[in-house]
């Protein structure tokens, strides 16, 4: 007797990777069908609706002249300024947070007199300092520069402090 082989039809099956793909894409249009719709229905003004970011968007980023871009320049001189202020507020901010770090793994004065200010300083949320640098700085590449210094500083000093406290002495 011979034994019949049973061919099983061809189903179509989606990995989990392409799977969980589809649902991040789907909620994620689900999410903005949403926030199209309430702001349509509640039509605050002052809210940006998807479809007209969607709109505005080749205008904004193909440089056409608008009354917002006449005022704050093009859109591309501004991404490349704000570029160009995160790459030199991180070489400071990790430049001098190594620098202090070192020193107050090293140094015993050091570590007394910075510990407790560069801690507290760490532990301040950024939402409550940002506007300390806006009235200090203003609107400037200068306010920006130092927001990203004192993001790459406080925990690269921190941290460079606590490698170098932990650092057994028989390594030095």
């Amino acid at each position: 007797m011979t034994a019949i082989s049973v061919r099983m039809p061809r189903t179509f099956s989606v990995s989990a990777r392409v799977e969980r793909l589809g649902l991040q894409l789907l909620s994620g249009l689900v999410l903005l069908g949403l926030w199209e719709g309430l702001v349509t229905w509640l039509s605050p003004w002052y809210v940006a609706r998807p479809s007209g970011v969607a709109r505005h968007f080749w205008e904004v980023v193909s440089n056409r002249t608008t009354p917002m871009t006449q005022l704050s320049g093009t859109f591309w001189f501004d991404v490349q300024t704000t570029v160009i202020a995160v790459f030199e507020g991180l070489a400071i901010g990790v430049v001098a947070g190594v620098v202090v770090g070192l020193a107050m793994g090293r140094l015993r004065d050091v570590e007394w007199s910075l510990k407790y200010y560069i801690g507290a300083l760490f532990a301040t949320p950024t939402i409550a300092i940002l506007p300390l640098m806006t009235l200090w700085f203003g609107y400037t590449n200068t306010a920006r520069l130092w927001i990203v210094i004192l993001g790459a500083f406080l925990p690269v000093a921190l941290n460079v402090y606590d490698g170098v406290r932990k650092l057994p002495t028989t390594y030095l």
